[in-house]
């Protein structure tokens, strides 16, 4: 999926987040005039669970940008004979960067699955609740079951009425 080598993975690891995780990453250049005379800027696009950001450098100073998936509204994918263009649009503007050709797919694909809300986070298993009565009945079984000795369900009853 053109996820970036652990060189690069060790170099945005301290730009991330506490419970911040990468979902997809490319090696990227934005074109921004906002990054200075040439205005191409070589680096890495990650993709994370809150976030889109670009980390690259050009001409000795470090350029990022970051977009919180909350304000984005897509992400396209536009392929021509020279290369590929990830487009993310979001509140206030569009952000393009040029991506490998084979590695723009894959990472257009997980994040319009993120943006559309279609990644299943592990949801937090449901804790069961039982009352207090639940509980007794279900111990009554047991013991009557022969499961719980007399002195199980005494202890056992004791703790489901605190």
């Amino acid at each position: 999926m053109g996820l970036l080598s652990d060189k690069h993975l060790v170099k945005i690891s301290a730009e991330l987040q506490p419970g911040e995780d990468v979902l997809a990453s490319v090696l990227a250049t934005v074109v921004d005039k906002s990054f200075g005379a040439s205005g191409t800027v070589r680096g890495k696009l990650v993709l994370t669970n809150r976030r889109f950001f670009f980390s690259g450098d050009g001409r000795g100073s470090s350029q990022h940008r970051a977009i919180p998936l909350q304000h984005v509204t897509s992400v396209d994918l536009h392929k021509n004979l020279m290369f590929a263009q990830v487009m993310i649009t979001f509140a206030g503007g569009v952000s393009r960067c040029r991506v490998k050709y084979n590695d723009a797919a894959p990472f257009v694909k997980v994040a319009q699955d993120v943006v559309g809300g279609r990644v299943d986070s592990p949801a937090p298993s449901p804790i069961p609740v039982t009352s207090a009565a639940d509980e007794l009945a279900k111990l009554a079984q047991l013991h009557a079951q022969g499961v719980l000795t007399d002195a199980e369900f005494a202890t056992a009853k004791a703790n489901a009425l605190r």
